[in-house]
């Protein structure tokens, strides 16, 4: 038998035995609850007889309808009990039969005894004769009296059962507990010899093994793993005769694997820097394998100097434990005099008795090729970064030249509202121009600051309206949210539409106010909620904001829905309050800033 199938039965026995003592703890608890709740009823029809004797005592002193009324109930109670109750023994069937006899007899007793009070009661004289008043009474309470004595012997009964069952119960535990741990006593020895004793004899093997006697037999013929591995150092023995052709053999055909893999290898002597390599180390700087001689020296005076402390700071990182492997990136001078990048990669794998390092191992990889490849990627990318700063550039300078012709244009147009549209078209260009300029200046062609976006997106708006500090104050609660340009731009003439609404229509006259512009995280991942509101005027009731000729308002509508792809809120208490949700991709290094502009 195998020793996981030996230590599984070890294992088994306790859980069996857990087992099987829970079952019975069931079973038991199962029968003990049914016992106790039998208990329980036969007490509670002791306590209902009793009860039920006092009150057919008061009906027979007071002869009134409600004593009676409540011994009916009493009786039905009890007759409801005794229909629940179940027993088992022989002797708890009869002292039942017996109290369900009585208990019908008590009923027809006392119907016999209220029918006659009721012919007396109606002038009938019969019952007026006081000694078959007294027959009658007597007789129900002999039979209660009865009913009690039967209550009380199925009461001792049960208490007597339940004593037994507490004792039957704890000695069939008992006695399966000593049966349950006598046997597994007995299965840990044999399974104990079974293994300790092979044990034994295989370690008095490795003790000679490792004594230089290869000849030595171990013997151990059980078929579980320490036969297998018993017979395992019977083998070990035999190739050990073979092994030493074995690594010469290994050894060659490393030398051609790092040959062909165009990889150096050293073997260096830490404490004296002497250092043993193949032919590809020397051949890869451009030596001949017969000409060149590696030391520690040799090799820091080929190191390009720019590289001596970087890779001093790699061995030193390595030597402490830092780092599990000694891994750099440094250039090496050839024998021409050229620059060559080389990765070198060792380990320490022999130490003296004083715990320093004294063998070093490692291999060197000519990656000049991949460096001259990465300097061209990384120039491409800088050139591709500069010319993509320049369309963000010119096209800032077409939307400026575009707003500056609305601009002047507009100054030719006496008609206001045709003028107004013009200033419209002039604001939203001016908010995607923003964007263009404030990517051509970050250092981050993709992301944008959304707060100081919009900081710089209402200065120019207050520029364009005129509007004045004392009249409407202007609140940013806005956090610190990097995004995406499409999302920006989007925001930005959304933003654009109901910052200049709020400037233009919601403080008329002399009335004076504030707008507050906020914009926020909510709880659902990668949702924002913007909201814009003011304590102007506010917008008509019946304005239907999706049905409006306004193309402002038909913007954000639509800006929202579509572009955004999120949802928004319209509240005309207390001034208008536009609240929009989207979700989008979020930025990095957050937190939370206010200002107020004025």
């Amino acid at each position: 038998m195998k020793i996981k199938r030996k230590l599984q039965v070890i294992s088994i026995l306790p859980v069996l035995l857990v087992v099987i003592i829970g079952l019975l703890l069931y079973f038991s608890h199962n029968r003990l609850s049914l016992m106790l709740s039998k208990d329980k009823k036969a007490e509670e029809i002791g306590t209902q007889v009793f009860e039920l004797n006092i009150l057919t005592n008061e009906y027979m002193r007071h002869l009134s309808n409600r004593p009676k009324e409540q011994w009916v109930r009493k009786y039905s109670m009890i007759l409801d009990l005794l229909e629940e109750v179940k027993v088992a023994g022989d002797e708890e069937i009869r002292t039942l039969d017996v109290l369900m006899h009585n208990h019908i007899q008590v009923g027809v007793l006392f119907d016999e005894f209220a029918k006659r009070y009721e012919n007396h009661e109606k002038g009938d004289g019969i019952f007026e004769r006081s000694a078959y008043k007294e027959i009658l009474a007597g007789q129900l309470m002999i039979r209660l009296q009865a009913m009690v004595a039967s209550t009380t012997k199925l009461n001792d009964l049960n208490h007597e059962n339940l004593e037994k069952f507490y004792l039957n119960s704890a000695l069939l535990i008992i006695v399966f507990m000593v049966i349950m741990v006598s046997i597994t006593y007995l299965v840990l020895s044999a399974v104990g010899r079974s293994i300790y004793d092979p044990l034994l004899k295989l370690k008095q093997a490795i003790e000679v093994i490792s004594g230089g006697n290869l000849n030595y037999k171990t013997e151990i013929n059980s078929q579980d793993e320490i036969g297998e591995l018993s017979r395992s150092f019977d083998e070990m023995t035999t190739h050990l005769r073979d092994s030493r052709s074995l690594l010469e053999e290994s050894e060659k055909r490393l030398k051609l694997a790092l040959m062909s893999a165009d990889q150096g290898l050293y073997d260096l002597n830490v404490q004296t820097g002497e250092a043993i390599v193949n032919d590809q180390y020397a051949l890869m700087l451009g030596y001949e394998p017969s000409e060149f001689t590696e030391t520690n020296q040799r090799w820091l005076e080929r190191l390009h100097p720019e590289d001596s402390e970087r890779v001093a700071s790699y061995y030193q990182a390595y030597m402490r434990g830092e780092t599990d492997i000694y891994r750099v990136e440094l250039r090496q001078r050839t024998k021409t005099g050229e620059w060559k990048w080389i990765l070198s990669v060792g380990k320490v794998v022999e130490w003296d008795t004083g715990g320093n390092p004294v063998r070093m191992l490692g291999t060197h990889t000519d990656i000049s090729e991949h460096k001259n490849m990465e300097t061209q990627i990384r120039a491409q990318l800088a050139e591709k970064e500069v010319l993509l700063r320049e369309v963000h550039h010119r096209v800032k300078n077409n939307f400026q030249v575009i707003s500056s012709l609305l601009s002047l244009q507009s100054r030719y147009i006496a008609d206001e509202s045709l003028r107004e549209v013009f200033r419209e078209g002039e604001t939203r260009i001016k908010s995607m121009s923003l964007v263009h300029e404030m990517l051509y200046r970050s250092n981050d062609l993709s992301m944008i600051d959304l707060g100081t976006y919009l900081q710089e997106l209402v200065k120019s708006l207050k520029r364009t309206y005129k509007l004045s500090g004392q009249r409407a104050k202007i609140i940013i609660d806005v956090e610190n949210i990097v995004l995406g340009i499409e999302n920006v731009i989007t925001l930005g003439l959304i933003i654009n539409e109901l910052l200049s609404n709020a400037m233009k229509h919601a403080f008329a006259g002399d009335r004076m106010g504030e707008i507050i512009l906020s914009m926020h995280r909510t709880k659902m991942s990668y949702e924002y909620e913007l909201v814009v509101s003011d304590n102007g005027i506010g917008l008509p009731e019946d304005m239907d904001i999706r049905e409006t000729q306004s193309l402002g308002l038909r913007l954000i509508v639509n800006l929202t829905e579509v572009q955004l792809g999120g949802t928004f809120e319209l509240d005309r208490e207390n001034g208008t309050e536009f609240r929009i949700r989207f979700r989008a991709v979020p930025g990095e290094n957050e937190s939370v800033e206010q200002s107020v502009l004025t």
